[in-house]
């Protein structure tokens, strides 16, 4: 076998024992019956969304738009981050396992992938395995890709990052025919739409902020005409892309699409602090300072800042020593533009606005990008640290134990808190969604209302589960809300769990009930909230089957079912 690929297929199985040693334990080796992640619903969001694109191409559904979720209105998939790339390409493994096994198989490989990537970029840059090894760890292991291995399919699948530089310095080093550099980055940015298309806009853009960069720390003629051509060919790669995907492009821009920001990006920003102070997420430090980090900006699952002080010194170190190289120069560049841009438009400090206006606050209101959240930037950031490492590493005059020393501790600062309680979570499906009770009382294609609702609940795994027997008035893609539920105070009701907060809230359950011909609540046991007072206007009795309270509601459109009529005398309180 060819020593190169040997080294490579070695890095490749590191980084999978690594990933499995971390994460199988925590799932008690059990992936169809716990997934990898928090206890947040988000998960359910793409195990859902694993489902969907197979079950809805094989019944003939247009898979754009679904009308199982919000029903009867239903929801585009084209603005929410239903992942049709991975599922298309996950669809055979699906169909044999289930989308929960996908799923934590898809997560337990994302860090091996990103490493392996990363490592291949690496190994270009310096031609040495031990330090292409560590960047690859760095990149793949990092506090980015733990914190939202917890949550985000679509944010931790980012392989195709250092792979799309790594195919640019083949290309730049003629190891890659134009052709084939165009294709290669045309299919990476195709998957990249059908993964998150936030990503494809913001690797666009510091994408070629970073050829700009390199031709412009570049001094020989030869080196600059390299990176125009680059620069040509890349922009004619993502030109087809878009030839390609057109028809969804217009499909998304002529249709229902949300206007404005969908968050703010000064919320969603980096917290200065955090690049040097961990959040629990992180082993070493993270209990410690839990009262500090829980006032930095964003939420706990977008905090991906730290980057541990062994490996800022790292960093510090490369640029003293390799400030004099053209391509070290890209890389400080290009890093200190990705880092100023996951400031967010607006420096800030522990939520407290500091009034400083930052660049990125120039891009704010430009489509696609003004949905970007600048704290997700950071993806960037650490493949530029990742890269800088491997190179001090490879090439640097200190000492060899002095640098594998603070290589060492720079992995210790980053490692995951494992005994932390956010790694796994059960899957833990009431039984009447199994046992036959749902057949019993809900006929296919009914309406119903899974609680707790939306993002509280997990409506979206028991829908996925069942193979879509039944709609929701209601479901959670995201924190967008089609209408007519964004008009409506009633789903405000349903996450609350708080009657008061509508007024005349029995007549306004019962005209979203009659509006939205729902036939059932399902409210799932146990349930903090009181929903016997949230559903008492609908003078239901509850049948209580298989975990979970079941309302079937009195409708006027079931008199005439033969095939349900004979359900109303035993199921409804008239």
């Amino acid at each position: 076998m060819n020593r190169r690929i040997a080294s490579h297929l070695t890095a490749f199985a590191l980084y999978a024992v690594a990933a499995c040693a971390l994460f199988l334990p925590a799932v008690h080796f059990d992936l169809a019956h716990y997934w990898i992640g928090s206890r947040s619903s988000d998960p359910a969001i793409f195990i859902w969304s694993l489902q969907w694109w197979p079950w809805a191409l094989t019944h003939h559904i247009n898979p754009l738009y679904c009308r199982f979720i919000w029903a009867p209105a239903g929801q585009s998939m084209l603005w929410v981050t239903s992942v049709p790339a991975v599922s298309l390409l996950c669809w055979p493994l699906t169909s044999l396992f289930g989308p929960v096994v996908v799923y934590n198989l898809v997560a337990l490989s994302a860090p091996v992938f990103g490493a392996f990537c990363a490592y291949l970029l690496c190994c270009e840059v310096t031609q040495r395995f031990w330090p292409a090894v560590l960047g690859g760890v760095i990149f793949g292991f990092s506090t980015f890709e733990f914190v939202h291995l917890r949550a985000h399919l679509d944010l931790f699948l980012i392989f195709q990052l250092p792979l799309a530089v790594w195919l640019y310095l083949l290309r730049r080093q003629g190891k890659l025919s134009g052709g084939w550099y165009v294709t290669l980055i045309s299919a990476l940015a195709i998957f990249q739409f059908g993964l998150f298309v936030e990503v494809l806009a913001s690797a666009t853009l510091f994408g070629l902020a970073a050829i700009a960069c390199a031709w412009l720390t570049s001094r020989e003629h030869e080196a600059r005409a390299a990176h125009k051509r680059g620069l040509k060919e890349t922009v004619l790669a993502l030109v087809v892309a878009g030839a390609a995907l057109s028809p969804l492009l217009i499909a998304m821009f002529d249709g229902e699409r949300p206007h404005g920001k969908i968050f703010s990006s000064v919320f969603f920003a980096a917290e200065p602090l955090n690049f040097f102070i961990p959040t629990r997420i992180t082993w070493l430090g993270g209990h410690f300072f839990r009262g500090l980090t829980m006032q930095f900006a964003g939420q706990n699952y977008e905090r991906a800042a730290y980057f541990g002080l062994p490996l800022l010194l790292i960093a510090v170190l490369f640029i003293r020593e390799f400030y004099f190289k053209a391509a070290a120069r890209t890389l400080i560049l290009i890093g200190a533009i990705v880092t100023v841009a996951a400031l967010g438009g607006q420096l800030q400090a522990l939520r407290m606005h500091l009034h400083i206006a930052l660049p990125w606050l120039m891009f704010d209101h430009l489509p696609l990008l003004q949905k970007a959240l600048p704290v997700r930037f950071l993806a960037y950031t650490w493949l530029v640290v990742a890269v800088m490492a491997a190179w001090w590493a490879a090439e640097s005059a200190a000492p060899r134990w002095a640098k594998w020393s603070l290589a060492a501790a720079s992995l210790l600062f980053i490692f995951p808190n494992l005994p932390g309680n956010f790694w796994s979570h059960p899957l833990d499906v009431p039984a009447f969604y199994s046992n036959g009770s749902l057949q019993r009382y809900i006929s296919p294609g009914e309406n119903v209302v899974v609680l707790p609702y939306g993002y509280i609940g997990y409506g979206m795994l028991y829908q996925a589960e069942e193979h879509f027997r039944f709609r929701m008035a209601g479901g959670y893609l995201g924190m967008l809300v089609p209408p007519p539920f964004t008009d409506d105070p009633v789903p405000a009701g349903f996450f609350e769990g708080d009657v008061s907060l509508v007024p005349h809230w029995g007549r306004k359950l019962r005209r979203f009930v009659g509006r939205n011909k729902v036939g059932a609540f399902i409210q799932t046991l146990p349930d903090i909230w009181d929903r016997p007072t949230l559903l008492a206007p609908l003078h239901v009795k509850p049948i209580i089957t298989g975990s979970v309270a079941l309302y079937l509601v009195p409708r006027p459109w079931l008199k005439n079912s033969p095939e349900l009529r004979h359900k109303l005398p035993a199921a409804m309180n008239r």
